[in-house]
């Protein structure tokens, strides 16, 4: 099974600094080469750019686990020094130089979080900067992935390809291990969303299978199985699930 599969969640905020408005990303990439990268952008341009090389591609939901932490505190370790310096030198930046790789293990332990003023950094749902093609795909499933496990109750994701078939044998087979009667009859419950007459993706929508426990959401040429676990009364979760494939549906290239 290919490495490619396990893509762990990116990370994107918006920092209001003086009269700035700075964007930073964060994410994980295969190709060229296994890394992390946070990127740091004004109005679009690329302002500093810090990169993580890592020794090997994702190969385990454990690794995944592991650097989607790693991501998490490399992320707020921007955002740490972005507030501390002042906005002068961050902007002073014409052509952003390359970005050293440092390598790091995937085994290694999880560095301790950086707390982040919340009145400093916001979650913001923009768009990013569109991607190098080969990495579109890749980038908007990071972002769909990310918004499901932001809300609360939301337990895992399962990516699925329009006919039914798991992006990876080991989301097949953890999927099968807990549903295992919606398992069988995968096939026929994508029919709940009408596919294109080419077949390469389905009608947007969103459907609960078990109440309070299981949906399965259309984004088109994505489609989801998300899990809940202990929901919140109070959200309508098949109104936030709707909001989020329609508003990244509108930016997909």
């Amino acid at each position: 099974m290919s490495a490619s599969k396990y893509i762990p969640t990116g990370r994107t905020s918006l920092i209001k600094k003086d009269t700035v408005s700075l964007q930073v990303q964060t994410e994980y990439a295969y190709r060229p080469f296994p890394r992390l990268t946070t990127t740091i952008l004004n109005s679009g341009q690329v302002l500093h750019k810090i990169e993580k090389k890592l020794e090997k591609e994702i190969e385990s939901i454990a690794e995944q686990n592991i650097i989607e932490e790693r991501i998490r505190s490399q992320h707020a370790d921007v955002i740490k020094i972005i507030k501390e310096n002042n906005t002068d030198s961050l902007l002073d930046s014409k052509k952003p130089a390359e970005p050293t790789p440092v390598v790091s293990e995937i085994h290694q332990d999880a560095v301790s979080e950086v707390a982040v003023s919340d009145a400093v950094v916001h979650e913001t749902e923009i768009a990013a900067p569109p991607p190098a093609e080969e990495e579109i795909e890749e980038s908007n499933e990071i972002h769909y992935t990310q918004r499901f496990k932001a809300i609360e109750g939301v337990k895992y994701v399962y990516h699925l390809t329009p006919d039914g078939q798991f992006h990876s044998e080991v989301e097949s087979n953890q999927f099968k291990k807990t549903f295992s009667p919606i398992f069988k009859n995968i096939v026929e419950m994508m029919e709940i969303f009408a596919i294109s007459p080419g077949g390469l993706e389905r009608e947007k929508g969103v459907c609960e299978i078990q109440r309070n426990q299981l949906y399965l959401v259309s984004a088109g040429e994505k489609i989801y199985f998300v899990v809940l676990e202990n929901p919140n009364k109070d959200i309508n979760y098949e109104e936030r699930f709707n909001q989020i494939i329609n508003k990244y549906i509108n930016l997909t290239l």
